[in-house]
């Protein structure tokens, strides 16, 4: 993935924080259907350029910050289980049986 990382003092200590951004783009046809956005990945020869430090790759750079192939990816759907941070096991990533979710009502009004 392509992302930009940096160290700076904040603070009135000075205490050094370092900070890290995955940078995102629009969705490829895949994505699309899940979300607006996605990260930018990146192949081999997309991280070597992302990571190569000329500044002729400039433009380079900025030209590769686009949706990979949607052939790239795979997608199916999972448990609640990912909502949580606190869950860490494989079975946050096991696919689950497509249903939509369950009615509410809105506001709390039942309408009776």
């Amino acid at each position: 993935m392509a992302g930009i990382w940096a160290s700076a003092a904040v603070g009135d200590d000075g205490a050094m924080v370092d900070t890290f951004c995955v940078l995102t783009t629009t969705p490829n046809a895949l994505l699309a259907t899940i979300h607006d956005r996605m990260p930018v990945l990146l192949g081999r020869k997309g991280a070597a350029l992302w990571l190569d430090e000329a500044p002729t790759a400039q433009q380079a750079r900025l030209d590769i910050l686009r949706p990979c192939p949607t052939d790239w990816l795979q997608a199916w759907p999972v448990s609640a289980l990912v909502n949580s941070p606190r869950n860490d096991a494989p079975a946050c990533c096991a696919q689950a049986p497509l249903t939509p979710p369950p009615q509410g009502s809105l506001l709390g009004f039942d309408g009776r």
